[in-house]
């Protein structure tokens, strides 16, 4: 099991609507002879709702800050809606949208960056008043609600038509599922008609034609008795073409009538939003409507500090005027109001406090969003303040990296655990000579409210930490809820996606940060680091056999170590063995079982794996290989060549002890996994195939080639780094005894055959990284045969290394430069 686990309009979708889920082939599908027991509608359901789900579902909803008391009180009166009295319908009151259906489906929020849209929808759609209006609206017919909130700086499915899509789908389906089977109806048959285990081993990858299909059949299927409501936030945060999504909305509103189905959008003032809603549909501008709620915010939390509690009682005249004064600087932006208050609340809490000195630091400060990070981030810090500042930026963009690399959308932000661990650079020693030991309830408080106050600290604000609700056993708890197993799983991310947008955006400003970094710092490392000592400090030890509850850390922390690009003191390899030796320890291995390594059970099923007969030669370093990382396998091997070999006379002594035995066990002849590393680094020559692991690397494979050369006599290491034209056989995989470079050549076939090869691709990953790649093994240095031949299968006829890369063969179809260059290439050296 190494691998656990544009904007199409309605239009389109109409045309599409027949296609089916992409499920296993008819051979894997019951047959006369094995058939399928009946199974529950419950189970199906089921099924197909978890399906639906992902991790990140809820996320940025749980994200999103709660209103402040008594903040937005006003959206419930009948006298709000837009300034524009002379609108005939999108001057109306919000209430009065919400509770009938005469002022059409959609209605529009919409506001400048940070006034605070999205805590005004979460605040709507979690509020009594709501339910009791739209309850007025659907009168005796049932009603359904579903909510959705972009966030472009969360996981694929956070930003996407799919994801949107897929959240809809399971939050209706989930309270209406009888209405399953007529959603996907297709689907539904199929998983009928196959056996339990043929269920267990189906993965279903849900296209965007599919989503559809399976959303436009719900709301006609169900639409007759049945009213819908949905509660759209960040139009502007959809990864795609916004008119798509401003089209998609408006053909649901113009397909059904606002009797049946309404929606709350709310998105930045983009243009795009405003042709199609600001004249169309009831609105409002959030900043038009907010100075009260700023006023109330401002002054609320003020006296939080008892010093300038104390100053604003004293100086009594003066507190309205502050109050007012930073409410009408912010112009309607929440966010500006949140970051400078908590910044009077950490300069002027002390003893004695002049209201003066506060209206004089408002003063000073920017309006604009950009400008006022830029004071709190590079004007108001010293060298030693940004370089901190600096590391814990860069850590949480690193974490973004290698989630989004792996596709990991629940680990795309870091827990205080997580950071307190890669934090301090003095933690490296710690790190490869530590033991494992339970860590204290007491100890993990104090690490994680340390590490909380240096992120909000350092972050000057920018950064806050939440805690994130645990769904299932998503988190294991063990012991029972203790306060430090709670505060360690609290995640850490941006206050608005403003500040991503300013960091990553906004010309020159990452650079600038990473530049005040210390010179040897490198966030990938802390963060290979930070999960050692994890490994090293648990809540509680347990050793057991269950490789999916390490596995989604271990391919974060192995594609961490792929990205190292600082390690001076050649850390990076100490920690991958450390990494190894940690979950070895926890393990529970079979005594009676030599070969048995954890890392074994990352390669193929426990039936593939013949149970546990089959021996993986070096598991956990075949498993770095397919994740690319090169340092540390080529370290190895010289120290696995290094090792001194058994003599003749080792070898008499032990058959003698052997002999000497009364009564010999005879065991079967051993099943071994062949496949070579030189195989294991060609794997994903031209496509990752949606797996964890990242493409051939040239630089990799010229390395093995090195070490092939270098170590090809040597009775272990030689067969173990394998040879371009050595057959070796994949009993894993049922493949005969073939060899690395026959392996190369189907791969190529295979990927020309499944569209995997994209002509002209100029990316460092395209055409001309993998084109190099079999350039070098089809020279001298790799050896490769070029007058090799695939025997012919039921999918493609036989065919030679010229027929596939030569200048007339296979690949060449595709007319790129590149590939052209490589047939040319094979011609001159005589293939």
């Amino acid at each position: 099991m190494l691998c656990p686990s544009g904007f199409h309009t309605l239009e389109l979708s109409i045309i599409l609507l027949g296609q089916e889920i992409h499920l296993p082939s008819p051979h894997s599908v019951a047959t006369e002879s094995v058939r399928a027991r009946p199974v529950s509608a419950a189970l199906l359901q089921e099924f197909i709702l978890e399906a639906l789900s992902f991790k990140s579902m809820t996320d940025r909803e749980e994200e999103v800050a709660t209103a402040h008391a008594r903040t937005f009180d006003w959206v419930f009166s009948r006298n709000v809606g837009s300034a524009d009295d002379t609108s005939k319908t999108h001057g109306r009151a919000f209430v009065e949208w919400l509770g009938s259906a005469e002022l059409g489906s959609i209605y529009w929020v919409t506001g400048k960056p940070g006034s605070g849209k999205s805590t005004l929808i979460r605040y709507i759609s979690n509020h009594d008043q709501t339910a009791k209006l739209l309850k007025a609206w659907a009168g005796d017919t049932q009603l359904a609600k579903a909510s959705f909130y972009f966030w472009t700086s969360g996981s694929e499915e956070q930003r996407s038509q799919a994801g949107l899509l897929r959240s809809l789908l399971h939050q209706l389906l989930s309270a209406n599922p009888a209405s399953i089977p007529d959603t996907f109806p297709h689907l539904w048959k199929r998983l009928a008609a196959m056996t339990t285990k043929e269920r267990i081993n189906l993965s279903l990858e849900w296209t965007i034609a599919e989503l559809m299909s399976g959303f436009r059949s719900l709301l006609k299927s169900s639409l007759s008795s049945l009213k819908i409501f949905l509660f759209i936030d960040g139009l502007d945060e959809f990864d795609g073409d916004p008119d798509a999504i401003v089209h998609f909305f408006r053909d649901l509103a113009e397909t059904h009538p606002s009797s049946s189905l309404k929606m709350c959008l709310s998105s930045r003032q983009w243009d795009v939003f405003e042709n199609a809603f600001q004249q169309s549909v009831p609105n409002l501008k959030l900043q038009d409507m907010t100075f009260y709620d700023l006023r109330q915010y401002v002054s609320d939390n003020l006296d939080r500090s008892k010093h300038i509690r104390r100053s604003l009682r004293l100086q009594a005249s003066e507190r309205q005027t502050l109050v007012t004064e930073i409410a009408e600087h912010a112009d309607g932006v929440f966010l500006w109001v949140r970051l400078v208050v908590g910044k009077i609340l950490e300069n002027f809490n002390k003893e004695t406090v002049e209201i003066s000195d506060i209206q004089r630091f408002v003063r000073e400060l920017p309006t604009d969003l950009d400008d006022l990070f830029e004071i709190f981030l590079f004007r108001q810090q010293s060298e030693r303040q940004l370089a901190e500042t600096s590391e814990v930026f860069q850590l949480v963009r690193a974490r973004e990296i290698i989630a989004d690399f792996i596709k990991d959308e629940s680990a795309n932000s870091l827990t205080l655990w997580e950071l307190a661990f890669a934090l301090r650079a003095e933690d490296d020693a710690l790190s490869t000579t530590a033991e494992v030991q339970e860590v204290a309830d007491e100890d993990m408080i104090d690490r994680c409210i340390k590490t909380r106050s240096h992120v909000i600290i350092r972050s000057t604000g920018l950064l806050e930490v939440y805690a994130k609700r645990s769904r299932g056993n998503e988190i294991r708890s063990s012991r029972n809820g203790a306060l430090g197993g709670q505060l360690a799983a609290y995640r850490v991310t941006y206050l608005h996606r403003t500040i991503r947008d300013y960091l990553m955006l906004s010309e020159g400003v990452w650079s600038r940060l990473v530049f005040h970094s210390a010179e040897q710092f490198d966030p990938h490392l802390r963060l290979l680091r930070s999960y050692v000592l994890r490994l090293k400090h648990p809540e509680e030890i347990e050793n057991h056999r269950r490789l999916d509850e390490w596995y989604p850390d271990i391919a974060l922390s192995l594609t961490h170590a792929r990205y190292i690009e600082q390690d001076p003191g050649d850390l990076q390899n100490r920690l991958v063995g450390e990494l190894d030796k940690s979950i070895s320890w926890y393990w529970l291995a079979r005594p009676d079982d030599p070969h048995d390594h954890w890392a074994r059970a990352c390669f193929g099923t426990y039936e593939e794996r013949k149970g546990n007969k089959m021996i993986i030669p070096h598991p956990f370093l075949a498993l770095c290989t397919k994740f690319g990382l090169e340092r540390y396998v080529i370290n190895s091997i010289d120290v696995l060549a290094a090792v001194p070999l058994l003599t003749e006379e080792d070898h008499e002594v032990g058959e003698k002890e052997e002999e000497g035995e009364e009564e010999a066990e005879v065991y079967p002849e051993p099943l071994v996994e062949q496949t070579p590393l030189l195989s294991r680094a060609l794997e994903f020559l031209t496509s990752r195939q949606k797996t964890k692991f990242p493409l051939s690397s040239h630089g990799f494979v010229h390395s093995l080639l090195r070490l092939s050369r270098t170590y090809g006599a040597h009775p272990v290491v030689g067969p173990l780094i394998g040879s371009m034209n050595t057959p070796c056989a994949s009993p894993l995989t049922h493949r005969g005894s073939i060899t690395p470079w026959i392996q190369v050549l189907r791969h190529l076939r295979d990927a020309k055959r499944r569209g995997w090869i994209e002509p002209f691709e100029v990316e460092v990953t395209g055409t001309r990284r993998w084109t190099k790649i079999v350039a070098l093994l089809l020279s001298d240095e790799g050896g490769a045969d070029r007058d090799a031949v695939i025997i012919g299968d039921s999918w493609d006829p036989e065919i030679s290394t010229a027929g596939m890369l030569g200048p007339s063969g296979l690949l060449s179809e595709l007319g790129d430069s590149w590939i052209e260059e490589l047939g040319w290439t094979l011609v001159n050296r005589g293939g």
